[in-house]
């Protein structure tokens, strides 16, 4: 063997027993940049960071729920409040209006309360609102046009004086001292349309016989006088 062969064993050698530290060098270098950019030596670690990552957003997502729910139920109790409250009113709007229906009736029937009272006297016999409401308006409703007005007019003016009596028993002094006095309410153009409506009443109910013709209350009554530019 010559001593070339003897110096090339030798290097051989020495490169066998350099390559494993030269590996375990390698090693650590890479375990050390590793660590600086923050990546786990422990395999097992990114399986526990990665369970209790899934933990906390399991937790996140029952407080969330559990937060929620007060708002559902808050949308829910304004709405029933606004069911309720809505069912109130649509009561009270039915209340008032079954009021004045029944009101309107039994202003139509009798000229108010009073004529459901008093449609007939203590003896029996027909008031003289009991006449106009239950014969002259119909009556006159299929045969003139302003029977409304009239209705009205006996309502404001004459039952107040006259309503309750008995149509044969009212006096036509009483008539002229009742136009009288209707003449400081009224102008006396509208006192004769007033009397002229209490006529018609009263030819009316000597025509259908309920009083005699010299028992009827306007009969004699003369209207008011107008007065004329001349007489101004």
């Amino acid at each position: 063997m010559t001593s070339e062969h003897v110096e090339m064993q030798a290097v051989a050698q020495d490169q066998a027993q350099n390559q494993p530290q030269e590996q375990g060098q390698k090693q650590t270098q890479v375990q050390q940049q590793a660590q600086g950019q923050g990546m786990p030596k422990d395999p097992e670690q990114p399986k526990a960071v990665t369970d209790q990552l899934g933990a906390n957003e399991a937790a996140g997502a029952t407080g969330d729920s559990s937060a929620d729910s007060p708002k559902s139920e808050v949308p829910a109790t304004a709405a029933t409040e606004a069911a309720a409250e809505a069912a109130d009113t649509k009561a009270g709007k039915d209340g008032e209006k079954g009021r004045q229906r029944k009101q309107a009736a039994s202003d139509s029937e009798a000229g108010g309360e009073d004529g459901k009272q008093k449609k007939q006297t203590r003896s029996g016999r027909q008031t003289l609102m009991g006449y106009v409401e239950g014969t002259y308006l119909p009556h006159m409703r299929l045969r003139k046009r302003s029977w409304s007005v009239d209705a009205r007019l006996a309502r404001r003016f004459i039952y107040p004086s006259f309503g309750n009596r008995e149509l044969g028993k009212i006096r036509a002094i009483e008539v002229e001292k009742w136009l009288d006095r209707l003449t400081c309410k009224l102008a006396p153009s509208s006192c004769n349309r007033v009397l002229a409506v209490f006529k018609t009443i009263c030819s009316l109910a000597v025509r259908q016989g309920v009083v005699p013709a010299s028992a009827a209350p306007c009969t004699g009554v003369f209207s008011l006088k107008l007065q004329t530019p001349k007489d101004r």
